[in-house]
């Protein structure tokens, strides 16, 4: 199910290969990401697009801590 998260017409759209790129994981855990709402997708004819400010909105938090 798509979320309802409002995107800007600018915003860049990725799929779920370059998504999983950028994270640095698999295909099937940007789809998982997806279907647990946690990143917000649009379907574009057949194909799924993510919107670039998710991804990295979803990717600062995963950066900026760590135990040193």
């Amino acid at each position: 199910m798509p979320s309802t998260t409002k995107l800007s017409p600018s915003d860049q759209m990725w799929s779920d290969k370059e998504a999983a790129a950028y994270l640095g994981v698999s295909c099937v855990t940007v789809r998982r990401l997806r279907y647990r709402g946690v990143l917000p997708y649009r379907k574009v004819g057949a194909a799924v697009r993510i919107p670039r400010s998710a991804v990295l909105a979803y990717a600062a938090p995963q950066t900026n801590g760590g135990a040193a």
